[in-house]
């Protein structure tokens, strides 16, 4: 008498002929039918997007437990660190070649983010 043992994702990978490496995603079934190990595939997530695979793999994670991912109402959402600034000075920098005058030694490197810092202040 086969019963249910588990609910998975499963991976397989080969490279082809030309070196491409293709990769195949499948929701998958484990049980056991007497002494033996079976998989059947529910589902192909070949084409799925990555953001749906990591959601059913994620639900499947805490299939006994959904109230433990919590609920929208317990997220806080806080800024981080800003990069715009530091970036658009770099890459003005990069565009006028103040980074090749000062080349890639490390003192170089160090008047370059003070130059940036000074910029930015």
């Amino acid at each position: 008498m086969p019963y249910l043992v588990d609910m998975y994702v499963a991976r397989a990978s080969w490279p082809s002929s030309n070196g491409k490496i293709y990769q195949s995603i499948f929701l998958r079934q484990s049980y056991r039918d007497g002494p033996h190990v079976r998989k059947r595939d529910i589902a192909n997530l070949t084409h799925c997007d990555p953001q749906e695979i990591a959601a059913i793999e994620l639900a499947l994670q805490f299939k006994g437990d959904l109230a433990a991912l919590g609920s929208l109402d317990k997220i806080q959402l806080s800024q981080g660190l800003s990069v715009g600034a530091v970036w658009t000075v770099f890459e003005i920098a990069r565009r006028l070649g103040i980074d090749q005058a000062l080349g890639p030694e490390f003192a170089g490197q160090l008047a370059l983010w003070q130059v940036l810092a000074r910029v930015i202040e």
